[in-house]
């Protein structure tokens, strides 16, 4: 059954205006946060089949990867995100069920969660398939809230391309941003109707060092992002949903584009339309951006099929 929020039902969105605050001595902020002229980095690739195969990322390494999962309830001079640990238990189900290992954080600061990430890519990952991360608070177009202050999204993806973390290298990096980038409502149109080459196995090559990441983010740049107090945010439910019913039957950017749809068509919110007497309905629209170099199917590893099969 398809969830779709009443007109009358209450809403809260993860959007608060602010400026970033530096670190003493921190320089200013690059718009990207990798090198301006980019290089690449010579590595082995353990992460696809070879054969006819390799156009999948190869899930069946001896570990399915740690799932990073940063949430925050309280934040400082900012409201407090009810609702958010219905995302957190249910998110934290599905990437089990998934078979990753998630470890959960609860309202860390700036510096907390950039070492927890600096810490986290020195490791050996050798052995794992992919990484997954999650972060769950307010924002604004292009920064998220840590318990203390802000931090630009590009900090975040810059820890986990393939020079930061080489044991990462060509395995896909998952991020997940459930915030508001910015306080523009989204009104919705109504529609009237809808129509209906291989490399050989064992072989080193470059691969630039920011590919294999995707993010998805819970609204388009500008916008508010919803979530119920009661229920949890539209996207990261919408996101559970889809993994939970299509894992073992799609693959990964066929999942988005469901929970992308999900989003769009079945949630809506009302709010007092600020230049007339009455009320407006409002949407939200996630946003994918991707520069995965092969296809992931969560269905196509071992380890899955085994687990469907008992």
């Amino acid at each position: 059954i398809m969830d779709k929020h009443p007109k009358n039902s209450q809403n809260e969105f993860d959007a608060q205006p602010f400026e970033l605050e530096k670190n003493k001595g921190e320089k200013e902020h690059e718009q990207v946060n990798i090198p301006k002229t980019i290089t690449s980095r010579e590595v082995f690739n353990p992460a696809v089949f070879s054969g006819q195969q390799d156009l999948y990322y190869n899930m069946d390494n001896p570990r399915r990867g740690v799932a990073l999962i940063f949430n925050h309830t309280e934040i400082d001079k900012q409201p407090r995100r009810d609702g958010t640990k219905y995302d957190r238990d249910r998110i934290v189900k599905v990437l089990k069920y998934l078979y990753f290992e998630p470890r959960v954080y609860e309202d860390l600061s700036r510096s907390q969660i950039m070492n927890i990430l600096d810490n986290f890519v020195e490791q050996n990952h050798t052995d794992d398939d992919c990484l997954v991360i999650v972060v769950m608070t307010h924002g604004d177009r292009d920064t998220l809230y840590a318990k203390d202050q802000a931090y630009p999204v590009d900090d975040l993806l810059g820890k986990v391309t393939g020079d930061k973390c080489p044991t990462l290298a060509g395995k896909p990096k998952l991020i997940f941003i459930q915030a508001c980038r910015g306080g523009n409502f989204d009104i919705g149109v109504k529609l009237a109707s809808i129509a209906s080459a291989q490399a050989d196995s064992g072989i080193s090559y470059r691969i630039p060092i920011t590919a294999d990441i995707l993010v998805m983010y819970s609204t388009v740049p500008g916008y508010v992002s919803y979530r119920s107090p009661v229920e949890g945010s539209w996207f990261i439910q919408s996101l559970c949903i889809e993994l939970e019913e299509n894992a073992q039957f799609y693959d990964l950017l066929e999942i988005l584009q469901l929970t992308a749809n999900r989003v769009a068509v079945f949630y809506e919110a009302s709010k007092n339309d600020d230049n007339k007497n009455n009320t407006v309905i409002v949407k939200q629209m996630p946003l994918i951006e991707s520069t995965l170099t092969h296809f992931l199917h969560f269905g196509k590893s071992n380890k899955f099929l085994k687990c469907l099969n008992k």
